[in-house]
């Protein structure tokens, strides 16, 4: 499967930002579920200031996130500076992806060795295929999904449009679906 930079552009777009703490400890615990704490006072130390050294140290970040109790971090408000903190370090992280899409339009595709032609597509991706599209930004995955058959089949008898043609055109909406 290959990267469709455009998919992945469009669906970026759709995404939220990370702006809050809770989002940039989001990200950190989906990512690195074991360590997140340490992961995340590592990168967010370029982020902080302290008050005799030019950064926080990454222990006195960590302590932010003590696990005294069942995520005790979240029964407290950051400082206003540490708000600035988590708001410039989600600008680094990728956003938040939607939960769940919704793809219309017609898309290009050729099954086998047969000429390309365009589908009508309308499909919903969302749980584990939305999941699996983030992971890979891979047209493949809507057309399987399309097709009804396995998402990473890796040897599909249905697929993109190699050819690139004038009547081969991809155009296709995505839209966020609400929860």
């Amino acid at each position: 499967m290959a990267i469709n930079l455009e998919l992945a552009s469009r669906i970026k777009e759709l995404s939220t930002p990370r702006e809050t703490r809770e989002d940039v400890v989001e990200y950190y615990q989906e990512k690195y579920p074991e360590n997140w704490r340490r992961k995340l006072a590592e990168e967010h130390q370029g982020f902080t200031t302290g008050k005799k050294t030019t950064f926080q140290s990454i222990t006195s970040i960590q302590r932010r996130f003590q696990a005294r109790g069942e995520k005790r971090w979240e029964d407290t408000n950051p400082s206003a500076k540490q708000r600035e903190e988590y708001a410039a370090h989600g600008e680094y992280l990728p956003p938040k992806p939607p939960d769940a899409i919704r793809v219309d339009g017609n898309v290009c595709v050729r099954y086998q060795d047969n000429p390309c032609e365009a589908r009508d597509i309308s499909i919903t991706l969302e749980g584990d295929e939305m999941k699996y599209l983030l992971e890979n930004y891979d047209m493949q995955v809507i057309i399987n999904k399309y097709m009804l058959i396995d998402l990473d089949d890796d040897d599909p008898t249905i697929e993109e449009c190699p050819c690139g043609g004038p009547e081969c055109e991809c155009d296709f909406e995505i839209t966020v679906l609400e929860e």
